[in-house]
């Protein structure tokens, strides 16, 4: 199948949307989406090596090349020119065969196109079959004349290699944009991308064109709650991953960091811990003494004891007429193990009555 073209007062391109099918890959947060076009009735083909392109590469891979093409050294382009003419009357390439052979790219790179155009200058011939006066006038005329055209020398290097090894080439050259205009490149596909819109603008070799828009998805995982100490702004999907900060602030933390024994009478007394997670331990001397110091009225001292020795006992505690109750130090009404361990925190203090 073919795209018919219609003629008129001047030749306009016929639509051929049906060859074109784009699709997408959504956008990670990195930025790594990708647009895809698939095209129909297109063909590729690799072309032959270039023995002349080969030699032309070879002769440009010297440090004088660099010198003369990069930064336009004069002495640089002296030697360079002198090696170019050595190198391809070595090959037996001659001036015609290298304008031929570079005419025949042209159309295929703008690079090897510059190229083309600068090796037209006037002391290009006379170097190649002359040499050696000519040459630094032409080196330095090609130098100017390829960075006038903004080619650098790693930019001719590439396009020299490739055609010196074969090019594939296709009938159908797809270029993209960006929903502000800017070109992002050339090729059937491209990666790398952000969410937002592109544009795919196919020109066939037979004459039609065609233009499409596709969009890259943003899909970026992440905590999504705002309280989370992991929240990510840029995340648009919850991925089940947030964390809190625990009560010590430690992001998914679990209170293993602040707590301790918070009682200052312990011998494992821990001055920096803000939660106390019952890990308290008492010189013994001093909890008989805590004891002793404590005048605990009881109903049944027979009922007393033998919860003190059991060591878990809650004794109840003759009601009070105020908050000092002695013993009773959590005011529940009973003395218990809490009530112990709170009043050794307080031992060796006075208790007003």
């Amino acid at each position: 199948m073919m795209c018919a073209v219609s003629l008129g007062a001047s030749a306009q391109s016929a639509d051929c949307s049906s060859y074109m099918t784009l699709t997408s890959n959504p956008s990670g947060c990195d930025a790594s989406g990708s647009v895809t076009a698939d095209v129909t009735e297109c063909t590729t083909t690799i072309s032959e090596g270039s023995p002349v392109i080969g030699t032309l590469y070879e002769a440009f891979q010297t440090t004088f090349a660099e010198y003369c093409i990069q930064e336009g050294n004069p002495s640089g382009c002296f030697y360079f020119g002198h090696e170019l003419s050595i190198a391809l009357n070595a090959s037996g390439v001659s001036y015609p065969d290298l304008i031929n052979e570079l005419q025949a790219f042209e159309q295929l790179s703008p690079v090897i196109s510059a190229l083309y155009q600068g090796f037209q200058i006037e002391y290009t011939e006379e170097c190649l079959i002359s040499g050696m006066t000519a040459c630094p006038a032409m080196a330095q005329e090609l130098s100017f004349f390829l960075n006038y055209s903004g080619v650098s020398y790693p930019d001719l290097m590439d396009e020299l290699q490739a055609f010196a090894g074969g090019v594939e080439t296709s009938d159908c050259i797809v270029s993209w944009s960006d929903s502000t205009g800017n070109s992002v490149g050339e090729g059937f596909s491209l990666s790398g991308l952000a969410a937002g819109t592109y544009t795919a603008s196919l020109t066939h070799s037979n004459g039609c064109t065609d233009t499409q828009t596709i969009e890259v998805m943003l899909e970026c995982g992440g905590c999504m709650e705002a309280l989370a100490c992991n929240y990510s702004s840029q995340a648009n999907i919850d991925d089940g991953s947030c964390i809190y900060n625990d009560d010590c602030g430690v992001c998914g933390g679990d209170n293993s960091s602040c707590s301790g024994c918070t009682y200052e009478n312990a011998t494992n007394y821990d001055s920096t811990a803000t939660i106390e997670d019952g890990s308290c331990l008492y010189n013994q001397d001093a909890f008989n003494a805590g004891v002793a110091a404590v005048d605990i009225t009881v109903d049944n001292q027979d009922q007393y004891d033998a919860g003190y020795e059991a060591g878990v006992a809650s004794v109840e505690c003759p009601p009070c007429a105020n908050s000092d109750c002695p013993g009773d130090f959590t005011a529940d009404g009973y003395i218990g193990v809490d009530d112990i361990l709170s009043m050794l925190s307080l031992y060796d203090t006075s208790c007003s009555e």
